[in-house]
């Protein structure tokens, strides 16, 4: 058999892809998403309940995993119709072909649109212009059972809040936020699974909306 090609994970920059369908540029705006690894903590400190409260949520190799390109290996649901399913950070996420060879798996990488603007691939519907999810695509990669690479932006068909306000609080997680910062922003959705502090208690899981979604 020949050698599967490679998509393994390729160490780069945030990726700003402008919506006039030009190659990405490579931004360092201190009030934007920053570049893969510039917030990078000492795991050698000991994490508190209030260190949980304030902290950044992502670990950054988790982070860098997002915006790279999360390769999930035999984790796509088969649905009726020949589409398939993936469970990206607790949201569901479609993807539209029939042919998709599961067992080579499916890479996913969030892709953010220059500050300001809309991304015309946009995956959630009926994000407003202010809405950090109106900047957030997400590309998958997988391959066809004939072996044929495919690349595609799986998009949502009908309006989900829960689904708008989660992609909402996953730029905020790519931006560095903590759980602090997040409760405090209206429009967001987090679900976590265990928390003494009292301020959160409202957000274990299966979560809450923040105050003023």
């Amino acid at each position: 058999m020949p050698p599967k090609p490679d998509i393994s994970l390729v160490p780069n920059s945030v990726s700003y892809r402008p919506v006039d369908g030009s190659d990405p540029s490579f931004q360092d705006d201190e009030n934007d998403i920053s570049p893969v690894g510039s917030d990078l903590q000492s795991e050698a400190n000991e994490v508190t309940e209030d260190d949980f409260y304030h902290r950044p949520i992502l670990h950054p190799q988790l982070r860098d995993q997002l915006l790279l390109g999360q390769l999930y290996e035999k984790k796509a649901i088969t649905q009726r119709g020949g589409n398939y399913e993936v469970t990206f950070m607790d949201m569901k996420i479609q993807i539209k072909h029939f042919e998709l060879d599961v067992e080579r798996g499916i890479k996913l990488r969030v892709e953010i649109s220059e500050p300001g603007r809309r991304n015309h691939k946009h995956f959630v519907a009926r994000a407003m212009d202010n809405d950090p999810a109106a900047r957030v695509a997400f590309r998958a990669t997988f391959y066809t059972k004939l072996g044929e690479r495919v690349e595609m932006y799986p998009q949502s068909e009908k309006y989900d809040k829960k689904l708008l306000m989660q992609v909402n609080t996953l730029f905020d997680l790519l931006k560095g936020a903590s759980l602090e910062q997040i409760i405090a922003t209206p429009r967001r959705f987090l679900s976590i699974q265990k928390s003494a502090d009292p301020r959160l208690s409202k957000f274990i899981s299966p979560g809450d909306f923040t105050d003023g979604s």
